[in-house]
């Protein structure tokens, strides 16, 4: 499938044009211009919609098989390293990567809100995600090497898909 115009990007995401086109006001859905138009990739969609997942109340996943909910950070992990490579994803493309951009945004605060003592279940799971593309792209590829690093420095391993 390629470029799709904003009133097929709506029905490919089962939402009306008006919420769609407000999301590109807002520029929080991934998309270009041509001839003053958006236009929009499905790959990028999906991805989009991926990165809006809710992750199930803890006591939702307590139990579960392969739980990732509350992962315990290693208690010596090299907290310098770590922001380099938040920053990295922060600043990843200029800031034009949404994406990328707001996953190093997200990892800071949550890092920050448990004194840097465990990651969530939505990130850890967003983090197994990018460590485990699958798309290859080169964007993909180079988060992924970075996802890979920043799982060990968190973890101790490169942690795996939970799907």
């Amino acid at each position: 499938m390629g470029w799709l115009r904003l009133n097929e990007a709506a029905q490919y995401l089962a939402c009306s044009a008006e919420v769609l086109r407000k999301l590109v006001d807002e520029k929080a859905v991934p998309h270009s211009i041509l001839a003053g138009e958006p236009r929009f990739l499905a790959q990028r969609l999906d991805e989009f919609l991926l990165s809006q997942e809710v992750a199930p109340a803890r006591k939702d996943v307590i139990g579960r098989k392969g739980d990732m909910a509350g992962r315990k950070v290693r208690p010596d992990v090299d907290r310098g390293k770590v922001e380099e490579i938040l920053k990295w994803l922060e600043e990843y493309n200029d800031g034009n990567e949404i994406f990328v951009n707001s996953f190093g945004s997200k990892l800071r605060k949550a890092l920050d809100a448990t004194d840097w003592q465990e990651l969530n279940h939505e990130l850890t799971a967003r983090l197994a995600r990018w460590c485990h593309p699958q798309r290859p792209s080169p964007r993909n590829d180079e988060v992924q090497k970075e996802a890979e690093i920043l799982s060990m420095l968190l973890f101790g391993e490169v942690i795996e898909r939970d799907e």
